[in-house]
């Protein structure tokens, strides 16, 4: 029979909330982002493969359009095929940072990472207050 990983109270405790801590800079980051910037139609111009780890796939740039008529281009956008329309936010005083809209591109990542974060300190919290 498997037996789970065993980790102190204490270790679980500090994981969760380094964990927590990195998030939310993290989530507050993507805030401050969504708010301050602004929305622009793009569409996948180029397709070329990208690796990130061990996974490699495709990868696409999107040429947009900013609001002061300048051209723009975000790189290594996921998950789309050529000629697509593509909804981008950008940010007006940092016109080079540009991500793909939408809840899954921008908000996965710090929302999973903060779930996970406060299961680590709740289950720190709880044995360490049971003193096991």
């Amino acid at each position: 029979m498997a037996r789970g990983i065993k980790t102190s109270p204490t270790t679980a405790f500090v994981l969760g909330i380094v964990m927590l801590l990195v998030t939310s800079w993290w989530l507050v980051g993507t805030v401050l982002f969504a708010f301050h910037s602004e929305r622009a139609e793009g569409v996948v111009t180029e397709l070329y493969s990208c690796s990130s780890g061990r996974k490699s796939g495709k990868c696409a740039s999107v040429s947009y359009t900013r609001k002061d008529g300048s051209p723009g281009t975000l790189r290594d956008a996921r998950g789309v095929s050529k000629g697509e329309t593509v909804e981008v936010l950008y940010d007006p005083r940092n016109p080079d940072d540009a991500r793909q809209s939408g809840p899954m591109k921008l908000w996965f990542g710090p929302v999973i990472g903060e779930l996970v974060g406060l299961g680590l300190f709740a289950a720190g919290m709880m044995r360490l207050r049971d003193g096991r």
